[in-house]
């Protein structure tokens, strides 16, 4: 009975991160066309269907995988400002 319930469990845990790699790829993909922004936010949807689909605590961990990549895939966190080339 063990073995079962393990791979449910992994079968859980495998979509969950399908559920997380697309909601890091959604926002990227409608920026892309532009049709991100603060009027439509696509990252959300895959954390609602996991919330719905998996259960809130897979839900939450597939919340807390997005904003902990969001530092990861933040373009701008690496770049140097044009303000800080200017007082050289």
């Amino acid at each position: 009975m063990e073995a079962i319930s393990n791979s449910k469990t992994n079968v859980k845990i495998l979509i969950n991160i399908i559920y997380v790699v697309s909601a890091i790829a959604l926002p990227q993909i409608f920026h892309l066309f532009g049709m991100g922004g603060p009027m439509f936010l696509p990252m959300h949807i895959p954390v609602l269907l996991a919330g719905f689909t998996l259960g809130p605590k897979y839900g939450l961990v597939t919340r807390n995988g997005i904003s902990n990549n969001k530092y990861i895939f933040n373009r701008n966190a690496c770049s140097i400002s044009n303000d800080a080339n200017n007082d050289i």
